[in-house]
């Protein structure tokens, strides 16, 4: 058997699980971006639920480096106000 069937025939949650223990860590941080397109595109438009072992922090970047231009467009396409109160 290969490794990635291996890992297809792994329950994604208790792998996760097996291997925070085995690390002894209790948690990471995803970080997303929620102005670039691709990646929203992984966690939009459903919500989906993740073990406590994953945190989420939302990054912020284009807004503190004055994209307006890529914060007002990404704001458009996901159907906001491109105003300070749709970001």
């Amino acid at each position: 058997i290969g490794i990635r069937e291996w890992f297809a025939q792994q329950d994604p949650v208790k792998h996760a699980e097996k291997v925070f223990a085995k690390a002894g860590v209790r948690y990471a941080v995803m970080t997303n971006i929620p102005f670039d397109a691709t990646e929203a595109s992984f966690w939009k438009p459903e919500k989906k639920e993740y073990s406590n072992r994953f945190r989420s922090a939302l990054r912020v970047d284009p807004l503190m480096k004055g994209d307006w231009v890529g914060v007002s467009e990404s704001l458009k396409a996901a159907g906001y106000p491109a105003t300070a109160e749709g970001a």
